[in-house]
């Protein structure tokens, strides 16, 4: 009976990767596609037979310029091809924006921690709504207090009208005009394409992992369209919204 022991222990040692792959790729893909926030508009296009069809191009975030924490420009151009969460923050307004730094630094450690989420294509950008308070020395000493890496968490400082308008039109943000009224608590999650795919309380734990499962989703979609599963890839949507 001995004999039979070993090798079954070695073959279940074996199977266990394949086994936890299978239930991060198809099992995750399995919960389906995550919704596109913001208004949708009718596209005419054609299949690949050259017949026409409908199509939706869906909302996506406006191009932005602005400044980060170590006074270099940071804008939408470095976040092309990156899935990455947006907040916007005042320092001075200590207690919804520390609650959502404080969990802002828990993803941070989460995904780093998480094999199945690429690190280089993930990315975290706190916007400050009060540029005055919060200038470029302001936030950088925020930044290092909070451990925040460089290379995947950037805090923006911008015109606070245009921030605002950001907030409102590009991150879909039901807010007023007041710039306080833009710490609203939440994260924006958005995919590689700029289209917002969850709005998020960014002051609860609970809401905030799921935005982090929501996270793998994108990834293991997108792995999945990379290796030709069926799924309509990234860069097949990309072509159709430059038609």
């Amino acid at each position: 009976m001995k004999k039979f022991i070993i090798p079954l222990a070695a073959l279940t040692i074996l199977l266990i990767p394949s086994i936890l792959y299978l239930g991060i790729t198809t099992g995750k893909h399995n919960f389906g596609n995550l919704p596109y926030y913001g208004p949708k508009q009718a596209h005419d296009t054609t299949d690949t037979k050259g017949n026409p069809k409908k199509d939706t191009l869906y909302h996506k975030v406006a191009a932005f310029a602005y400044t980060n924490q170590d006074n270099k420009p940071f804008g939408s151009q470095n976040l092309d091809g990156k899935v990455y969460i947006a907040n916007f923050i005042a320092t001075t307004n200590t207690d919804t924006t520390k609650k959502m730094s404080v969990l802002m630094q828990e993803v941070q450690k989460k995904i780093k921690g998480d094999y199945r989420i690429k690190t280089e294509d993930f990315r975290m950008v706190s916007f400050t709504v009060d540029p005055t308070a919060d200038s470029i020395p302001a936030l950088k000493t925020y930044s290092k207090r909070l451990q925040a890496d460089s290379t995947m968490w950037n805090f923006l400082s911008g015109n606070t009208a245009e921030v605002n308008a950001l907030a409102r039109k590009g991150y879909l943000l039901n807010v007023d005009s007041t710039a306080s009224a833009f710490v609203t608590g939440k994260f924006i999650l958005v995919d590689k394409n700029r289209h917002v795919r969850g709005i998020y309380n960014g002051t609860n734990i609970e809401t905030v992992n799921k935005m982090v499962e929501d996270i793998k989703v994108l990834f293991a979609n997108y792995r999945l369209a990379k290796k030709g599963s069926g799924n309509e890839s990234p860069k097949l949507e990309q072509r159709r919204e430059k038609k």
